[in-house]
């Protein structure tokens, strides 16, 4: 046999070792472990011709692996909102809060009773008040997005109260038509300052509804997500991917730039359009007799002392040319006479409760993180 030969066989006989491996192990964690475990959620989205998608309705996803080994669910009610029971009737004494905002507000990555509204609506009660808290987050939303979800809800459950929970990149979200390979709404900022809408593109909505149709049963993700041995070892991989992001430097300069250089000319158009749709954020909670105020979800590199430290050491900053505080005064200055509820002072002072993120360079926050975040929110609502 040829030397070329003998490589090839080598190369094919450990190809099928491997793959031979991996069938055993993936066998192996069918018949050992319960299905609760590596069985894939259930997916939980559906095409909306207004909001671009949304959470289905009375709709139920389970699972037990998450990013650290929880219990990870989410009940919808008809509207799509969570808890399940929630309704447009209103509970006797009791003041509604309602939350709109994206993953990071939703925080479907920890279990349910750890979540913001569960949370705040704990603290609250501790606090002498009888509140009932509704979370109307939907993942992969930005600022226009809950603006209209909030048009719609505001009006059939008058909350007292209404909080919006912006991700930093709601920011650049505001600007584009298609986000996650699904056709989204969104707002022209007019020269008198006004907001001109353009819903969802029909077209790509429908193209979108027939790829849902046709799914590919053998493409990779597919194959991925119906692995239960992926399902199982998830957990342990995700840290491996923020480790080598990391390596390769993706998620370095570009997060980390507007903390120590001028980004207010870079962000110009981000940030006047985020002005607008606060101030139509701001009506829309008046008109259905609520208060509003927002607050910008707190980042690693905002909160967390040990991720400030790399950032200084890695661009080689001197003491006190990174500064935390920097997005935050954006957007005190983009709020003017909307209610802003800053975090990172809250997050220094307790550095000893954290970490409060779920993985190195993942921006949602894990159950320390919500729990924080709950009570600077309390604080924030105190005069209210």
């Amino acid at each position: 046999m040829s030397a070329r030969r003998s490589l090839i066989f080598g190369i094919l006989t450990i190809c099928l070792s491997v793959a031979t491996f991996l069938l055993i192990l993936e066998v192996g964690v069918r018949v050992f472990f319960p299905s609760s475990v590596w069985k894939p959620t259930e997916q939980l989205y559906q095409l909306d011709p207004v909001l671009g998608w949304a959470y289905k309705r009375n709709t139920y996803s389970a699972g037990a692996i998450g990013d650290h080994g929880w219990k990870v669910d989410l009940h919808t009610n008809d509207d799509g909102v969570t808890p399940a029971n929630s309704s447009p009737s209103r509970q006797p004494g009791a003041v509604r809060i309602m939350f709109f905002g994206d993953s990071t507000v939703i925080g479907r990555a920890v279990p349910d009773e750890q979540r913001i509204h569960r949370v705040l609506q704990k603290i609250l009660k501790q606090r002498g008040m009888e509140a009932e808290v509704i979370n109307a987050a939907v993942e992969g939303y930005a600022t226009d997005q809950s603006l209209l979800l909030m048009k719609r809800l505001s009006v059939l459950y008058r909350p007292d109260i209404v909080i919006y929970g912006l991700c930093q990149n709601d920011l650049a979200g505001n600007l584009v038509a298609v986000a996650h390979g699904m056709p989204k709404p969104r707002f022209i900022l007019s020269r008198n300052g006004g907001l001109i809408h353009e819903p969802p593109d029909p077209t790509f909505a429908s193209y979108v509804r027939e790829i849902q149709r046709r799914p590919r049963p053998w493409s990779a993700t597919s194959f991925m997500r119906r692995s239960a041995l992926y399902q199982i070892t998830r957990p342990y991989l995700h840290p491996l991917r923020a480790w080598w992001l990391r390596l390769k430097g993706e998620d370095t300069e570009e997060r980390w730039n507007v903390y120590f250089a001028n980004q207010d000319n870079k962000m110009r158009d981000e940030l006047e359009l985020l002005e607008a749709l606060l101030k139509q954020m701001h009506a829309t909670a008046t008109a259905a007799g609520a208060r509003f105020l927002f607050y910008s979800h707190p980042s690693l590199e905002e909160v967390w002392d040990p991720t400030i430290k790399q950032i200084e050491r890695q661009h080689n900053l001197s003491p006190g040319v990174y500064n935390r505080y920097a997005f935050e005064a954006l957007m005190k200055r983009v709020a003017g006479d909307v209610t802003y509820c800053p975090m990172v002072t809250s997050f220094a002072h307790n550095q000893s409760r954290g970490p409060f993120h779920l993985l190195p360079f993942d921006p949602h926050c894990n159950p320390a993180g919500y729990r924080l975040i709950a009570e600077t929110l309390a604080d924030c609502m105190s005069g209210y």
